[in-house]
């Protein structure tokens, strides 16, 4: 069993070369309001767990999170 800090986000992935994985921010569930992408990257193992300590205005963070995993499609 995996324990995250309360501060990181954290998720299973499946590590693919090329691959992007995108966590995506928003501070308010309100219709019309974005989410920002504060953090991408590749995956390296089968499990990331991003610090959003600094990633996000609110101090501890809290808000919406999102990850998605961009696709141009074939």
């Amino acid at each position: 069993q995996l324990e995250a800090d309360p501060h990181t986000v954290s998720w299973w992935t499946i590590p693919v070369p090329g691959r992007t994985y995108r966590l995506d921010y928003r501070p308010q569930w309100v219709d019309g309001e974005a989410y920002s992408n504060i953090w991408s990257g590749a995956a390296t193992d089968s499990y990331l767990e991003i610090p959003v300590d600094g990633l996000v205005p609110d101090n501890p963070p809290s808000g919406f999170f999102r990850v998605t995993v961009p696709y141009a499609g074939p």
